[in-house]
């Protein structure tokens, strides 16, 4: 249902680092148009591996740039770039490991999904602490406006006996 409506993938990948996933995702699919988003330090090496794998895609199929969670302006200017008639699917991976960013994180996210009307955000991540699981749980509590859900679980076992959990949350923007 969520790709029934258009031909185009829009994909906008939030903390891209080296950028990695949304390069893969850029070459895999042909109609789509990947945003790489990190901080303005990231992006020299965001760029460098973008124009080396250039030719894995249709031209102008990917930018990459600055999206400071929370920023206002730089919500804005992704949404720029973004064909909001078609879907949008946001990706984040290891996002919640700093306790003082989860508010800016949730903002981008609650902005995102309530502007492009078609759209679903994808969270992964590894469990290292209590506070992670709390970002998830509140959610979307102070606005009620986010519906987060546990799509995929895998727990695994390390040589000390360590216990790993890896998640990954589906969050939409709900209407009361």
């Amino acid at each position: 249902n969520f790709l029934r409506s258009s031909s185009t993938l829009n994909v906008l990948e939030l903390g891209a680092g080296v950028g990695l996933t949304g390069l893969e995702i850029a070459s895999q699919i042909k109609h789509s148009r990947v945003l790489l988003t990190d901080l303005e330090s990231a992006l020299p090496l965001l760029k460098r591996n973008l124009c080396r794998n250039q030719r894995r895609f249709l031209e102008n199929a990917v930018r990459a740039q600055r999206l400071e969670w929370g920023n206002d302006d730089d919500i804005e200017r992704a949404l720029e770039w973004i064909d909001t008639s078609a879907p949008l699917l946001i990706l984040g991976s290891d996002c919640v490991y700093w306790e003082h960013l989860h508010r800016p994180l949730e903002e981008t996210i609650a902005s995102l999904l309530r502007r492009v009307p078609n759209a679903l955000c994808l969270l992964a991540g590894v469990r290292r602490w209590k506070r992670d699981n709390q970002f998830y749980q509140n959610l979307g509590k102070k606005r009620k406006n986010l519906l987060c859900t546990v799509v995929d679980e895998q727990v695994s076992w390390s040589n000390v006996a360590q216990r790993q959990v890896i998640r990954v949350y589906a969050i939409q923007s709900i209407t009361l």
